[in-house]
């Protein structure tokens, strides 16, 4: 599982489809999908190039209200392997 799981995923299902599946099934415990619009925000950013931009927590976590970096949420939420082109 892993990083090659979302990889190969990427290709044969939408990408909320594969993130939705990478929070509840790649991750223990499993992430809320409180933070999915979190999570694709932070992919935005990130493929603009925008590391330094910040999303914020969704309600509900223990930190909501408050701002995080993308490089942070690409990190925690080890969304690595969505950065990378599909096929790859």
């Amino acid at each position: 599982m892993g990083y090659s799981s979302v990889s190969d995923m990427r290709n044969f299902v939408a990408e909320d489809t594969a993130l939705t599946w990478h929070l509840q099934a790649n991750h223990y415990p499993p992430i809320n999908l409180a933070f999915l619009p979190m999570a694709t925000e932070a992919l935005a950013h990130a493929r603009a190039g925008e590391w330094e931009a910040t999303v914020d927590f969704p309600a509900g976590a223990r930190r909501a209200g408050q701002s995080v970096a993308i490089s942070e949420v690409v990190k925690e939420l080890h969304l690595e392997a969505f950065l990378e082109e599909e096929g790859d």
